[in-house]
């Protein structure tokens, strides 16, 4: 997935990551999201992590309290479709070498948005009688196939991510 987008990118190291508590959670929470929706679909999404070394994600997995509210969705946890989206200027430099990781997302059912809701904190309403949010939003427009900056999924939940593999590179 990474050489379709990047080609020219040297991989050193790539990590897989082993954190029986973050699966655990991961798991508590696909098995919330079928429950109520009966059906979590999944993603293999990378996310860069420019600010915050990524050790300590895989420490203590994703934390939207690290997030920027200046992001096209506000505060959220954005994953990527393509890593050539994650390699511009969101990777995390440590020692001359960038990091991605490339994750396992519950993007669930996924709501499109042209463009970001005034101090959005949540993906919009799925099922407003049973007060049920959808689990993602999405920039992509099913019926158009249309991007908009690449194709990116937000989710508003830690939980929601498993950061399984970090990919260590140079450019």
């Amino acid at each position: 997935m990474v050489k379709v987008t990047m080609p020219n990118v040297n991989i050193l190291n790539i990590y897989r990551i082993e954190n029986k508590h973050l699966w655990s959670k991961y798991q508590i929470e696909k098995t919330r999201v079928l429950k109520e929706k009966g059906a979590a679909n999944e993603s293999w999404l990378f996310h860069g992590t420019r600010l915050n070394d990524p050790e300590q994600i895989f420490t203590h997995g994703f934390d939207i309290s690290f997030s920027n509210d200046g992001g096209l969705y506000k505060r959220g946890l954005y994953f990527a479709k393509n890593f050539s989206y994650s390699f511009n200027g969101y990777s995390h430099n440590k020692n001359k070498c960038n990091y991605i990781f490339l994750a396992r997302v519950i993007t669930g059912s996924s709501c499109y948005l042209k463009k970001n809701i005034k101090d959005m904190k949540k993906p919009p309403m799925y099922d407003e009688k049973n007060n049920i949010y959808f689990d993602s939003v999405t920039n992509l427009d099913e019926k158009s196939n249309v991007f908009l900056n690449g194709h990116m999924f937000i989710i508003y939940e830690n939980d929601k991510a498993y950061p399984y593999y970090l990919i260590e590179y140079i450019s």
